[in-house]
């Protein structure tokens, strides 16, 4: 029996790996003879609307690789690592991020075959999932075509085109696409999952609920994997896409460990973003990084000119899609204007006790959240706008307003002086009750009332 393997797969050079057209996966394959068996099928799978129908390993550049080396490589088919690892995939999360036409889903689709031709289980269950019928159809296409373009698989694996459906003649075991809803997800016992265009998914309310349904099978299939692959968003990341991009940037980035998730993440480093060096076309091979082969050059400087003189809007939507660039806040075509210069205002040296040494008097303000209950012609709405305008007046330091019933007394009597403030504002935490008590006020303000109200007529 061998020892353990011991792996991470956190990058945390991975500025310096893109810029040089290295790998991101910074370890070899956990078990290389699995990793080889399945390798060997995954070149020879051919992509047929290339000229020549040529294979993966002829048309692709050697990056397309690390996912499935380290997918299929992850698993320990006869327990050599462990007794307790017998049929156990030790990595079973993969976040591919990549900009557009770069074999995204034409790579998920091969490793999908792939994954179907080496599992063992008899009717084993695979899916592609994805927000729309089309989307799905990205993936199932171009595995569908592999299979139909080889006499060899295409004894062993029976499509159904009508059903979205490739089932394994000798297994039983299928891959199909399923749709985008939690009822028709829930219950699957799922080894290998695809979910294609996870930007998508975070503009749903349900997302994570579903993909949660979706993954559930995993708990009694230990060989199951999910495959997380999109491009980014052209708004700010929002919902499960967001979630899981922070999570799994955290984990290359080394902040957050979990060897069981891998992040293959082709984006900019923060300070080519800041320093608009992604604008350069010279730099554009860090988020494609099939650059020259599925991507062409030539085109995507034609067509980010043609974005750049459609205006703000278009360009970020377009840097989103082929060079992955997130949309931030000083990039969102409806932002405010000052966003591109407030982050030069910013003194990283203040504290409070630079503020109270500047400062002859200090006030605390708050934010009312857009009350627009104010023009309301209703006497709750009034009182609670009362209420709010005492307990600003309480809070300015050094007053001696009244406080508002409830409050603590020590508020009644603020004197002015250096050590209030501080006290004052170390404390301010305490008083939350009563704006949690004006918000309620404000909820029941809120409520509609007859035209013929008399506090209300009696207002007007």
């Amino acid at each position: 029996m061998n020892a353990m393997p011991t792996w991470s797969t956190a990058c945390p050079d991975w500025k310096e790996r893109i810029v040089n057209r290295q790998s991101l996966v910074t370890f070899d394959a956990l078990f290389p003879d699995e990793a080889e068996a399945a390798l060997s099928i995954f070149r020879d799978l051919r992509i047929i609307d290339v000229p020549g129908r040529p294979t993966i390993e002829q048309c692709c550049l050697p990056w397309v690789y690390d996912l499935p080396r380290a997918l299929f490589g992850s698993f320990d088919a006869d327990g050599s690592s462990g007794a307790d690892n017998l049929g156990r995939r030790l990595i079973r999360y993969f976040f591919l991020c990549v900009a557009k036409k770069n074999t995204k889903s034409t790579l998920a689709a091969g490793i999908m075959v792939t994954a179907l031709l080496r599992n063992w289980r008899e009717s084993g269950e695979f899916y592609i999932l994805a927000p729309t019928k089309e989307v799905a159809d990205n993936s199932f296409f171009p595995a569908r075509d592999m299979i139909r373009a080889d006499e060899e698989l295409l004894k062993l694996l029976h499509v159904q085109d009508s059903q979205r459906l490739i089932t394994h003649r000798t297994t039983g075991a299928f891959l199909k696409v399923a749709a985008a809803d939690s009822e028709t997800v829930s219950g699957k016992k799922t080894i290998g999952l695809l979910i294609d265009e996870l930007w998508l998914f975070g503009q749903r309310a349900n997302a994570e609920s579903m993909i949660r349904e979706a993954e559930g099978g995993l708990n009694s299939r230990p060989e199951g994997f999910v495959i997380y692959a999109t491009t980014q968003s052209n708004k700010p990341p929002a919902g499960i896409f967001d979630q899981k991009l922070k999570d799994f940037r955290d984990i290359r980035d080394g902040k957050l460990v979990d060897p069981q998730s891998l992040p293959i993440i082709y984006e900019f480093p923060e300070e080519m973003i800041k320093s608009k060096a992604y604008e350069k076309p010279e730099n554009w091979f860090i988020p494609n990084p099939n650059w020259g082969k599925s991507v062409d050059p030539n085109f995507l400087i034609g067509k980010r000119a043609e974005a750049a003189r459609g205006g703000k809007a278009s360009l970020i939507d377009w840097d989103a899609k082929f060079l992955n660039v997130q949309a931030g806040m000083s990039q969102r075509s409806d932002g405010w204007a000052g966003a591109e210069v407030w982050d030069r205002g910013v003194d990283k040296t203040l504290s409070l006790e630079a503020l109270l040494d500047r400062s002859e008097v200090v006030t605390i303000g708050l934010d009312g959240r857009q009350r627009r209950f104010a023009r309301h012609r209703c006497h709750r709405a009034r009182k609670e706008n009362q209420a709010l305008a005492r307990l600003g007046a309480c809070l300015r330091l050094g007053s001696r307003a009244r406080a508002p019933q409830g409050q603590p007394r020590g508020l009644q009597s603020l004197r002015a002086g250096r050590h209030t403030h501080e006290v004052f504002v170390r404390r301010s935490l305490r008083w939350c009750r009563f704006v949690k008590a004006a918000g309620r006020l404000r909820a029941a303000a809120g409520r509609r009332h007859p035209v013929h109200c008399r506090p209300c007529r009696e207002g007007s």
